[in-house]
Parts: structure tokens; C-alpha cells; sequence
């Protein structure tokens, strides 16, 4: 039998749970009346626009109650259409044990592995709870419920990693619930990385955005699954901000697979890759390193120009060669002369 008890709520909750109370949990769009408003502001005697400014916040607040009850009741109308689908002894001990589980109470720990014991529908009914609960105890400022939550996720890798990425690459939810999926899935490290290689063809640019910082979030723990999925993002994207994640996360990895990468990025035509590419090869302390980053800084100094930012690609290569040698040259001769006597 598919369970459904909240098959659909997770995603329901990312698009509801915002702290501004937008529905898309995006930045509302900046329109002409909007823009003729504030300076209407702007011409009133002075004070007038603090008391507007406060009254309106009165109003915001007031708003966001609002919407998180009509929330509430749109999640308890989804969760009760799930429960229904469910045998009535596993609905029941199934709502009973969540009962434990929120507040706190010892016997969760033994019916836990009884709720697991029920299979792979139950389990992912649990990670969708779970997820959810994480969330709206750190928004509440509850410890325990987050802590407890995050551990017993973190026993759900292949469960929960599904309804993370897509919650990820559908782009929904506020920027609290997006960072909250992009560590997990960095805690999940390399077991994660085919779903969001699959999911991540399809996402918009800002989605892309958050399934790489997941990458770069699981660090070492990533690698080496993590290494071909960057190598294609850094051949195939031309926004520099995904670039540039991209290369974050390499030297996050820590893997030697990444050193072939960098070196490539310090032949970019964009600046800001070599740029950041220098200073992310100083993670990985090589003679292939050091010379290639000796080699960029020759280049560059031969670029330098007072209406370019050619310095900068020089300064962090000198930067990234002490930290990498212990050595204190200023200049791409005198690197290229310390690197020959060696």
C-alpha cells in the first residue's frame, strides 16, 4: 500500500512557510507604484513616515498570524485526507508515537524502531515529519524539538534525500527552509549527490544555486561523487555565481581530483574565475599547484592595467603561494627563481 499520510504536505509547507508570509516565499516585484509610494513618503514632514512605518508593521504582523492559521488549517486538511489511506491500528499508534516524539517523552525512543519496523512508506512518512518539525523548531527558537529532529534525520539519509532536493530545486520556501535542506544534504554528503545531479538539470538559476551550496556544504564527506557533478557544472553554467560555488566546493572537497580543475580555471577568460580560482588552489599544497599558480602570476602581471583588475588575480596568487610555501616573495620573477633552485 503507498503511503500518503503527508506525501505532499512537505511541499505544501515550503511554499507556506515563509517569515514575510508570501506564498512563493520570493521578494515581492518592485512596480512603479511601489517605486511612486516611497517617494510620496519621502516629501512628508518629518516623523509623519515613522508612524506609517510602524503602523504598517502593526499590520504586517497581524497579516503573518493570519496566513500562518490559514496554514495550519491547510496541513491539518492534507495530513486528515493521508490518515485516511492508512490501516486504522498503524494510523493510530503512528499519531500516538508523534505524540512522543514533540513532546519529548522517553517511550519515543523505543517506538522509533517500530515505526520504522512498518517499511519504506512509513519510514518516509517519518523523514517528511521530521523535516518539517526541524524547521518550525528552529523558527520557534526550540531547541530540543530542532536537535532531536536533526538526529533522527540524520538515521533517514535515503528517505529524507528526495524531498530535500526537490524542495531545493523546485525553488520553494523561504530562504530559513532552504538553508535548513542545503545542510542536511550536506550532512548527507555523497549519498545525496545523484539526486541532485538528476534534479539539476531542470532547476531555475537560483535552485541550481542552492543544490550546489548543499554540495559544497558536504565537504570532504562528498567526494568523490561530488567531483564529476562540479566538473559539469563548471564546464556548462556561464553565471559566475554557480562558477564560483562550483570552485568552492572543490576546495571544500579536499579531494585531489579537484586539482586538475583549478589549475583549469586559472586559464578562464573570466577574472573572477582566476581570481577565485587561485585562492581555492591553496587548499591543495602540490608542486602541480605551485607551478601553475606561479604560472598565472606571471600572466597577470604582464596584464595588469590601471582600468583593469588584473591586481587582483595577482594578489591572490601571492597570497595563495606563501600560504602554500611558507615563502614571502612579491613578485612573479622571484617566485619563478625560488621554484628552479629547488
Amino acid at each position: 500500500m503507498k503511503y500518503t499520510l503527508i506525501g505532499f504536505i512537505f511541499f505544501v509547507f515550503l511554499c507556506g512557510f515563509s517569515a514575510c508570509g508570501s506564498d512563493s516565499g520570493r521578494a515581492p516585484r518592485d512596480t512603479s507604484a511601489d517605486r511612486n509610494q516611497r517617494g510620496n513618503e519621502n516629501n512628508r514632514p518629518s516623523g509623519s513616515g515613522l508612524w506609517d512605518m510602524l503602523a504598517r508593521s502593526e499590520e504586517d504582523k497581524a497579516q503573518r498570524k493570519a496566513n500562518e492559521k490559514a496554514r495550519e488549517v491547510r496541513l491539518q486538511a492534507q495530513l486528515q485526507k493521508g490518515m485516511a489511506q492508512l490501516p486504522v491500528e498503524q494510523r493510530n499508534n503512528m499519531v500516538r508515537w508523534w505524540q512522543e516524539f514533540i513532546r519529548l517523552q522517553p517511550a519515543w525512543i523505543e517506538h522509533r524502531h517500530l515505526w520504522r519496523a512498518y517499511g519504506q512508506g512509513a519510514r518516509e512518512i517519518l523523514a517528511e515529519n521530521l523535516i518539517i518539525a526541524m524547521v518550525r523548531a528552529f523558527e520557534k527558537n526550540n531547541g530540543p524539538i530542532y536537535k532531536r529532529a536533526r538526529s533522527e534525520l540524520f538515521d533517514l539519509k535515503e528517505e529524507a534525500t528526495p524531498y530535500l532536493v526537490a524542495g531545493l530545486a523546485d525553488g520553494r520556501g523561504d530562504a530559513v527552509t532552504r538553508k535548513h535542506c542545503v545542510e542536511m544534504l550536506g550532512w548527507y554528503g555523497g549519498s545525496a549527490v545523484e539526486k541532485i545531479d538528476e534534479a539539476y538539470g531542470d532547476a531555475g538559476r537560483d535552485a541550481r544555486l542552492d543544490l550546489l551550496r548543499a554540495i559544497k556544504a558536504m565537504g570532504p564527506a562528498g567526494a568523490p561523487q561530488s567531483i564529476p557533478f562540479l566538473r559539469n557544472a563548471l564546464n556548462r553554467e556561464d553565471d559566475y555565481r554557480l562558477r564560483l560555488t562550483a570552485i568552492q566546493a572543490l576546495g571544500a572537497s579536499e579531494d585531489p581530483r579537484s586539482i586538475p580543475l583549478l589549475i583549469e580555471c586559472l586559464k578562464d577568460r573570466d577574472l573572477s574565475i582566476r581570481k577565485f580560482g587561485a585562492g581555492t588552489l591553496s587548499h591543495f599544497k602540490t608542486d602541480a599547484a605551485i607551478l601553475a599558480l606561479i604560472e598565472l602570476l606571471e600572466r597577470s602581471e604582464r596584464n595588469v592595467l590601471p582600468e583593469n583588475r588584473e591586481g587582483e588575480v595577482v594578489q591572490n596568487c601571492i597570497h595563495a603561494l606563501r600560504a602554500m610555501t611558507g615563502q614571502s616573495f612579491r613578485r612573479g620573477a622571484q617566485w619563478r627563481r625560488w621554484w628552479n633552485r629547488r
